[in-house]
């Protein structure tokens, strides 16, 4: 049997990427400054004084004229001047609503009346979505181009405008990504005692990232942050084969059957290839904006023991006002795989009293899974003695080691 479809989605936006904190935000509700120091460890203001204030508000003692905007009071028509150093939310005056575009192709064959196979291609394409992980992008953001002779705030898109430094938090669904993938199926209903279910996925995730995204989105495209290439889940439910009417000890006396008989095993095992990570780069002198990655020349040889998990001596130092040639999300992190398992009883004393006796264990093999290595690598000057070392079990040392629970439960 061959199947396909197609879809398309429409979402209203999420976060105020479409609607939404533009009003709740920005001022007169709400203001959010930004405020730099003097020098690099200096400090912006103390405890006791509290930021400095501001009083370019509704015009009041606007800067004089900067791209052609004259001091001003507020207009008739209720749009006030921004001042330099606070951080507004906007979004286009044209609105466009996400949209993903979903298809698949998948065929099916039923072997016997309880295994069935499927092989299929799965794909979707958002348009209009985030631009990145987040619903808003930094569209103030200074551009590469002229550094390091061209002042920081002088390659900003609108100081030269409005003379505005801060932050311009541009909520635009601007962004696309990109899902393919080849899935397998396997299902064995249940019958003979047993089931089983499996899947393996090939897949890739692409999208963009938020940083420098409005100047040269393609600086940051490639695989998602969450991205596996590979997904295995193998799940299986069996009745053991022991206790009154079945195949071993098939004689029991009634309480023998009490002890051994009706036992259930239920596993689910998980296999994934590892997440993708950045090699980050002291790119002090070379850049002060985008990403901060530095020009590979050889092989970084993931996988290698936790003190040195890639090889950090195949990156160099980028040249000056340019961006590292490694790409965003290139390499990747420790595989991962787990098996859950629950082992339980029912005892039934009536017709409608019965006790379940459980027991349940989180990873199973007790399997120690690893968390990304330290992926910041300095630069020539003063390296990294820890990159490419793995300090942490993964998710943040949140990943579970082996546990046990058992519980009873009465029905009546």
């Amino acid at each position: 049997m061959i199947r396909s479809g197609y879809g398309r989605s429409y979402d209203i936006g999420v976060f105020g990427s479409v609607f939404g904190h533009t009003v709740t935000q920005n001022l007169p509700v709400l203001a959010i400054q930004n405020i730099s120091a003097d020098t690099n460890f200096g400090r912006v203001f103390t405890l006791a004084q509290g930021p400095p204030g501001f009083t370019n508000f509704f015009g009041l003692n606007a800067p004089p004229n900067r791209g052609g905007v004259q001091n001003a009071t507020l207009p008739s028509n209720g749009r006030f001047f921004l001042p330099d150093g606070v951080t507004p939310r906007v979004v286009n005056f044209k609105q466009t609503l996400p949209t993903v575009d979903a298809w698949n192709v998948t065929v099916q064959h039923q072997f016997t009346q309880t295994i069935s196979a499927e092989a299929g291609y799965v794909g979707n394409k958002g348009t209009h979505v985030f631009c990145g992980n987040n619903p808003d992008c930094e569209g103030n953001q200074p551009a590469l181009a002229g550094f390091p002779n061209v002042p920081r705030n002088n390659r900003r898109f609108y100081f030269n405008r409005f003379g505005w430094t801060q932050d311009v938090l541009l909520y635009s669904d601007g962004g696309d990504n990109h899902y393919n993938a080849f899935q397998l199926k396997f299902t064995k209903r249940f019958s003979a005692s047993y089931s089983v279910l499996a899947h393996y996925t090939l897949q890739r995730v692409s999208n963009y990232d938020r940083d420098y995204f409005f100047i040269d989105r393609s600086v940051n495209y490639g695989p998602a942050d969450f991205d596996r290439t590979h997904v295995f889940v193998l799940s299986q439910v069996a009745e053991l084969p022991f206790g009154k009417g079945r195949r071993y000890l098939g004689n029991v006396s009634k309480l023998g059957d009490y002890l051994i008989g009706g036992w259930q095993f239920n596993s689910n095992t998980t296999i994934q290839s590892g997440l993708p990570f950045n090699v980050g780069y002291d790119t002090s002198g070379i850049s002060d904006t985008g990403p901060n990655r530095p020009d590979i020349v050889g092989d970084a040889k993931t996988g290698g023991p936790i003190t040195r998990f890639f090889d950090p001596t195949v990156f160099k130092k980028p040249a000056v006002g340019t961006f590292g040639n490694l790409k965003r999300n290139a390499l990747r992190g420790p595989k991962y795989w787990r098996t859950d398992a629950s082992l339980f009883k029912k005892f039934r004393f009536t017709e409608s009293k019965e006790l379940e006796f459980r027991i349940e264990t989180v990873n199973l093999f007790n399997h120690v899974n690893l968390d990304q290595p330290d992926s910041f690598i300095g630069n020539p000057a003063s390296p990294n003695a820890h990159a490419g070392v793995i300090s942490n079990t993964a998710f943040g040392g949140t990943d579970l080691q082996r546990n046990f629970q058992f519980a009873l439960k009465f029905k009546f």
